[in-house]
């Protein structure tokens, strides 16, 4: 079963499955990939894989507290969200509680800097990606754009 379909049935109250799947996603969605099962992840969904990573309560990724302990988890999903979804900048920055596109630019640039030098955390991005987007042979991701 999707992670999607799984995350929609929670806010709904009840079990996830195909048909809620069908109904929730319309058949024109951009993010469905022709050809293939898998759909990219919402926002929300990255949101609540990240926050669940690393230990943070998930309304810590649209706060305003800026201490590390919460900062970089934030700053993951919103590198993930950057590379994992077609939202634009400020699309991504209002799912996390409205920061400016400047903002989103550099969290993707520190967790970039982060992967290429700390090994223990670049496996964790890869783990996260893995899980989100249901492929084992996923883990790395391309430059964006």
């Amino acid at each position: 079963m999707s992670c999607g379909i799984c995350f929609c049935g929670c806010f709904l109250r009840g079990p996830g499955d195909l048909d809620l799947g069908a109904r929730m996603t319309p058949p024109d969605d951009p993010r469905i990939c022709r050809g293939s099962a898998r759909i990219t992840p919402h926002i929300a969904e990255i949101q609540y894989a990240v926050a669940e990573r690393f230990g943070v309560p998930m309304m810590e990724m649209v706060s305003d507290r800026r201490a590390r302990r919460v900062a970089r988890p934030r700053q993951v999903a919103m590198y993930l969200s950057r590379e994992l979804t077609p939202m634009s900048l400020p699309g991504i920055g209002k799912h996390f509680g409205g920061r400016v596109h400047t903002t989103i630019m550099h969290a993707c640039r520190r967790v970039e800097e982060l992967k290429a030098t700390d090994t223990a955390f670049a496996a964790a991005v890869a783990d996260i990606v893995r899980d989100l987007t249901d492929d084992p042979n996923q883990g790395t991701l391309p430059l964006h754009r």
